[in-house]
């Protein structure tokens, strides 16, 4: 599936993102999609909904994940990692790797998603 020939409103869109978090995830990754804001269920527009990219399990305790979120419009994908809900700022500020839609012609999500996954701490929660 071509990104460019997808309307980033469409159900295609939502396709096409799930098809390149499943090409590249490691062996014992799972994802799954999930409601960002539970007042809006089911997702009524794509920046409702989000990924989690779940790690094989690992030494730390809490939930660990990685979060693919994108803009309402479709235009950024917003990949977080790192980020853990001990101490205050947590829901100000967050480490991400961000993607304009425009430059999927040079790096497809697929591969943000793997570079991400493989070299970067997942976030943590659950800790407080």
């Amino acid at each position: 599936m071509d990104w460019h020939d997808l309307d980033p409103a469409s159900q295609a869109w939502v396709t096409y993102i799930e098809a390149e978090i499943a090409r590249v995830l490691p062996a014992g990754f799972r994802w799954q999609r999930t409601v960002l804001d539970v007042k809006r269920q089911p997702a009524q527009r794509l920046g409702d909904c989000g990924w989690l990219i779940v790690p094989p399990r690992g030494r730390s305790a809490g939930e660990q994940n990685f979060l693919l979120k994108t803009s309402p419009d479709g235009r950024l994908f917003v990949l977080t990692y790192g980020n853990t809900d001990a101490g205050p700022q947590i829901r100000f500020w967050k480490q991400a790797a961000v993607l304009e839609m425009s430059m999927l012609r040079y790096c497809p999500l697929g591969e943000m998603v793997l570079t991400v996954v493989k070299t970067k701490e997942p976030d943590v929660h659950g800790l407080t």
